[in-house]
């Protein structure tokens, strides 16, 4: 049995309720699960915080979920089922609609080119559960606590370029993990549902709710 840190960063403290209730809903798989939240930070730093939790509580996992995310009743048992050290699920990107995750193609230098939804879907009915890749938005993101002792701090930084360019803090942690000899993963079953995207098409007359698929 696994002792799991499940936080949810927070800027303005609060969470969408079918977040929650998704989470209250999670299957477990026996593992131990502490909840500690992490609010009022930027998001970087809020990650940042619950890296330093999960090690200082003495978890096995850190299991980030974002609040306007609501992940399946499987992906925790899914995520921890393939033993690998960074694991994610996906979702579509909140600004996009033309189905794009925050998913990277390894391979690649430029973050732009990502996976579309659909393409993971295929992957999983083909029975490619397991895809490493470059790296990957972590609204949905299990990580082993003993990667923080391998990369060095900050592990999570909203990196500013000179150039007016900048990296994500989910971005430039899996870079450090590339850098370190860590690999990055998505678990094509675990597929979340976007709020921020959901509603944004609710309110265009685009789309419906809907829950996550269950693989």
């Amino acid at each position: 049995m696994a002792r799991v840190l499940l936080s949810v960063p927070t800027g303005d403290g609060l969470i969408w309720s079918m977040v929650d209730e998704a989470l209250g809903n999670l299957d477990r798989g026996g593992h131990e699960i502490v909840q500690r939240n992490v609010s009022f930070y930027g998001v970087d730093e809020a990650r940042e915080i619950m890296a330093q939790t999960a090690l200082d509580e003495g978890c096995d996992y850190l299991f980030m979920v974002d609040s306007d995310t609501v992940v399946p009743e499987n992906a925790l048992v899914d995520l921890m089922s393939n033993g690998v050290d960074v694991c994610l699920g996906y979702y579509e990107r909140g600004s996009d609609d033309g189905g794009r995750t925050a998913v990277i193609e390894i391979g690649h230098n430029d973050y732009r080119v990502s996976y579309q939804a659909d393409e993971l879907k295929e992957m999983r009915d083909d029975g490619d559960v397991i895809v490493r890749v470059k790296g990957g938005g972590m609204g949905c993101a299990l990580i082993r606590t003993v990667v923080f002792d391998r990369i060095p701090k900050p592990w999570f930084l909203h990196q500013r370029n000179q150039d007016g360019s900048s990296l994500g803090e989910d971005y430039y942690f899996c870079e450090k993990c590339g850098n370190n000899g860590v690999h990055v993963y998505v678990d094509t079953r675990v597929g979340c549902d976007h709020l921020k995207l959901t509603y944004r098409r609710m309110r265009d007359g685009k789309g419906s709710l809907r829950l996550p698929e269950q693989a």
